[in-house]
């Protein structure tokens, strides 16, 4: 039984770990320097509250009596627990690469090659280590370091959350048997469906400020904005990394519900919920946002499909009526504005994207091994504009050139390794939360919907859409569908 320090620290970390999935997304995005600061700090309080916790369990197993302690009664149990030891090694490798990550950063910035002034308009050259990783703009790579460094903590500190529950809610044979799992995807789910709502309200009421209290710099008309982000793409990338969670998290909970004879559940909202979100990223008029929800929605019937062939024909009516409702609502709310949009996609930002992709290449070409350094593409853009009047530009639309431009193939390698291990760790890892299949492939719909929307827009840039891209991952990486027994 965890001390009163654990159960304090595991008390404050939940809210913690709460607050921060509700307070980003409504702090417009999290796209400012003190809504950054907020969230920053928050991570780095649930990185100390993993530390303590950690200590609590080191010196409580030092002080158990040895007499208690189980061992192997024969030479084939133990032998045993050597093998599956060895088979769970994605969790230390995983750990290795978010120290290495950071310390790429951290050198990287401490080890800077130049500083570029906004004011002055010019970069500020030091001397350098050429072999070791360097930034050409050492304030920015530190403040994305310190943005990492707080996501980090965030992440194991989740991650061991959901882990280490005092007590096990449901049996082997339940989908979702971790409570604190199961509550972290409801307040999610809910504060994803309240976005959508408030946006499709302030869309309808087309006031350009958002939340009614704020006018962005850029994206002042209420087309191109959505919900509390400035950018309507960004709301939409945000709806499409929540809601097939919310219909694979429904399947779980409906599977649970029919097993135990439950008839009065509420997990039956989660339904209304994800329509929401989904018609939500459509009738924002992102383009790409349409794109991944209509293949998020495919993705998912044809799961569920697949996981219900053998359920009532009332549950695969439900299924297909959730994505027919869906994409009803939204073609009726605005058909004629959608048509417009995909009629001029080869006139404006899609055509614009190029030219910008172009200069990424470039930048890729000339720094292939370390890159430019984190968070350095907008001042070394400036480098390939070729004119003095061309427009600044400060992102890619396209993450994944603008990991590689600034990362170069050693950080990017790291990165994409990491991300692999998560995606795969389910299905080759003996530990963790025992999940179904089903609810792991609608995580993968929702991280690779993101995924393809960073080909050609930019959410890994905004801090709320990673966070929650990372809690996502946290999810994925503390769960097996192997049986750990």
């Amino acid at each position: 039984e965890a001390s009163m320090v654990g159960r304090i620290s595991d008390w404050i970390s939940r809210w913690l770990i709460y607050g921060m999935a509700i307070f980003s997304p409504w702090a417009f995005g999290t796209t400012q320097a003190w809504s950054i600061q907020v969230m920053n700090w928050a991570g780095y309080a649930l990185g100390i509250l993993l530390a303590v916790k950690i200590v609590e369990r080191q010196l409580s197993q030092t002080e158990r009596p040895t007499s208690n302690v189980q061992r192997p009664t024969d030479e084939t149990a133990e032998r045993r627990m050597r093998r599956d030891a060895g088979k769970n090694w994605q969790t230390p490798a995983l750990f290795a690469l978010t120290i290495l990550i950071l310390l790429y950063c951290a050198v990287a910035a401490w080890n800077a090659r130049a500083t570029y002034s906004y004011i002055d308009d010019r970069f500020a050259y030091h001397e350098h280590i050429a072999w070791l990783p360097h930034s050409y703009d050492s304030i920015r790579s530190w403040s994305i370091f310190w943005n990492y460094l707080a996501m980090a903590c965030a992440f194991w500190a989740i991650r061991d959350w959901m882990q280490n529950e005092p007590e096990i809610s449901s049996r082997e044979k339940n989908p979702l048997f971790s409570r604190r799992w199961k509550k972290l995807l409801w307040v999610i789910s809910i504060n994803g469906a309240l976005l959508a709502l408030e946006g499709l309200l302030q869309r309808t009421d087309n006031t350009g400020k958002l939340l009614w209290l704020v006018e962005p710099n850029i994206h002042k008309d209420a087309a191109s904005q959505f919900g509390p982000y400035a950018y309507r793409s960004n709301g939409a990338q945000f709806l499409n990394l929540i809601w097939p969670i919310s219909i694979g998290f429904w399947w779980s909970l409906q599977r649970s519900a029919a097993r135990g004879n439950r008839k009065r559940t509420a997990h039956h909202l989660l339904l209304p919920a994800a329509i929401i979100m989904a018609a939500g990223a459509i009738i924002s008029l992102s383009r790409g946002g349409i794109l991944v929800a209509v293949g998020c929605i495919f993705l998912s019937l044809l799961t569920l499909l697949i996981a219900g062939r053998r359920s009532a024909w009332k549950i695969k009516f439900t299924m297909l009526t959730t994505g027919v409702a869906t994409t009803s609502l939204a073609a009726y709310v605005n058909w004629s504005q959608l048509i417009e949009r995909f009629k001029t996609a080869g006139d404006d930002q899609l055509g614009g994207r190029e030219r910008i992709f172009q200069i990424a290449k470039k930048m890729i070409r000339d720094y292939p091994v370390f890159g430019t350094g984190p968070n350095t593409f907008d001042p070394v853009s400036q480098l390939y504009l070729g004119s003095p009047d061309a427009p600044w530009i400060v992102q890619v639309h396209n993450d994944w050139l603008e990991t590689l431009a600034t990362f170069g193939w050693v950080g990017s390698s790291m990165i994409w390794l990491a991300l692999l291990l998560v995606l795969t760790r389910p299905f080759f890892s003996f530990d963790g939360i025992r999940g179904h299949w089903v609810l792991i492939v609608f995580i993968w719909i929702a991280l690779g919907g993101c995924l393809a929307h960073a080909a050609f827009d930019f959410p890994f840039q905004i801090y709320s859409i990673l966070f929650l891209f990372l809690v996502f991952c946290a999810v994925l990486s503390s769960t097996t569908i192997r049986r750990t027994g």
